[in-house]
């Protein structure tokens, strides 16, 4: 019998065993694998055959889980693309574009759904943080393609992914006590004053998770390059590893009440630091990846990011079917939200980023590359859901599935506009600046940094 829930199985698949087999469609300029496995999603969900349904207010703690374990697995792949020692210079604007950045699009944001939808000031703030975090994984385009890719522009957009799915944190749970004071119900605590969101739901959980994060990974690398040594795993060991330092540095720093997506993060970029501690010869670096005499440090994050990378992949065919299932004839006809998603898309994050970016070290076309691709999208969908989780139906009866239907076209629009740009645009930016001495390919990290190594 074709149930649902043998239809999950048939269509997850399908689209597994397309990643492989339509490559080379997915390499044209028109076409991205988002788009194509969003498609897929549209096409058996309401808006088409009507196969599978997936309803947000019926299966938010559903899509919680998988969009939590989708931001974990990202931001890993993320971190270890980031071949930087930790005092590079070069941090500078992905952590401008996390936080001042964020912090000037979440307030025009916030304006926007106050002034354009009438929300209350509450409401709109809490679509604003929600919508805070951007996700190249969307875009491969504009990821770093590589740990040997200095690319400044990719740099930037990649790590202020990984630090925005955790800076956002503050502002979610912030908008979620404010809306909880207004109905006098503690949906979160604040503290008086805010105190307590200042000092605990900032202070405490960022830079905690960022410092736990950074020995983590350095404490784990260090320990399975001990056990390698000794114990010499077999095959498939490299699977399990990435699986068990992922869940290990993600539940410890849960352990510690900080906020684990940055500690993921900031592991994986500790992680990925450990070969650059390795002394360099009188010849050179030393030996090229894949030889007998590879460092095992070198050895160890270039299976890591391997693993890392294949996981990416199939976290990103998820998220896009289920933005697809998510697309209703009710939310798709929603034209105040579409409305709103065109606001947010084409003004207030390149009026933030042009705002807050005009110290960092960018070119023009980087800068207005860095505006122009604020994609939207698994780090949306985990915050939506969170906050319903911790009572935002019940707080807001009348307007919050409103407030899930702008975050969803949102990431809906992201994922069409920006697929459909980013080929063009990136390769019109390789053409412009392949002659740029500080944005090639090899370059070693380690020249910009005259501090030292990370």
């Amino acid at each position: 019998m074709l149930t649902e829930h043998v239809l999950w199985y048939i269509v997850v698949g399908l689209l597994t065993a397309s990643m492989g087999l339509l490559a080379p469609l997915l390499k044209r300029p028109w076409i991205s694998a988002p788009q194509l496995h969003m498609a897929a999603g549209l096409g058996i969900g309401p808006l088409g055959l009507g196969l599978i349904s997936l309803e947000w207010t019926r299966d938010v703690a559903l899509l919680e889980v998988l969009s939590e374990v989708a931001v974990i697995v990202s931001l890993y792949a993320a971190g270890m693309k980031m071949r930087l020692p930790i005092r590079d210079r070069r941090w500078i604007t992905p952590v401008v574009l996390a936080s001042l950045t964020m912090i000037a699009t979440v307030a025009l944001v916030t304006g926007i759904g106050n002034v354009m939808l009438s929300l209350p000031f509450s409401a709109a703030l809490l679509l604003a943080a929600v919508l805070a975090p951007t996700d190249p994984v969307l875009a491969d385009e504009v990821q770093l393609e590589d740990a040997e890719d200095y690319d400044r522009l990719r740099l930037a957009l990649t790590g202020e992914a990984g630090f925005n799915d955790g800076t956002a944190f503050p502002l979610v749970l912030l908008a979620v006590g404010l809306i909880g004071q207004i109905i006098d119900k503690e949906l979160h605590p604040l503290g008086e004053g805010l105190w307590r969101w200042l000092a605990v739901d900032c202070l405490w959980k960022i830079g905690g998770g960022l410092v736990f994060g950074v020995l983590a990974g350095r404490a784990f690398g260090w320990l399975i390059l001990l056990c390698r040594k000794r114990l010499k795993p077999g095959p498939g060991a490299e699977e399990l590893l990435t699986l068990g330092l992922i869940g290990l540095t993600y539940g410890l720093a849960l352990l510690i009440d900080t906020y684990a997506f940055l500690a993921v993060f900031a592991g994986a970029v500790a992680l990925r630091g450990l070969e650059m501690n390795q002394p360099e010869t009188a010849d050179g670096p030393g030996p090229a990846e894949g030889t007998e005499d590879t460092p095992p440090e070198q050895e160890l994050v270039r299976e890591q990011t391997r693993v890392a990378d294949a996981l990416e992949r199939v976290v990103q065919l998820f998220l896009a079917v289920v933005i697809g299932l998510l697309l209703s004839p009710a939310r798709v006809t929603d034209w105040r939200a579409w409305l709103f998603a065109a606001a947010v898309l084409f003004a207030a994050r390149p009026l933030a980023v042009y705002a807050t970016t005009w110290f960092c070290d960018l070119t023009g076309p980087q800068r207005g590359l860095t505006a122009w691709f604020g994609i939207r999208g698994i780090g949306t969908i985990y915050y939506l859901s969170h906050a319903f989780g911790l009572g935002i139906s019940e707080a807001l009866p009348d307007t919050s599935d409103f407030l899930a239907n702008c975050a969803i076209l949102t990431i809906a629009a992201s994922v069409l506009l920006h697929g459909f740009t980013a080929t063009p645009l990136m390769n019109w930016y390789s053409r412009r600046h392949a002659d740029a001495p500080d944005d090639h390919r090899g370059d070693d990290p380690g020249r910009d940094d005259p501090g030292g190594r990370g």
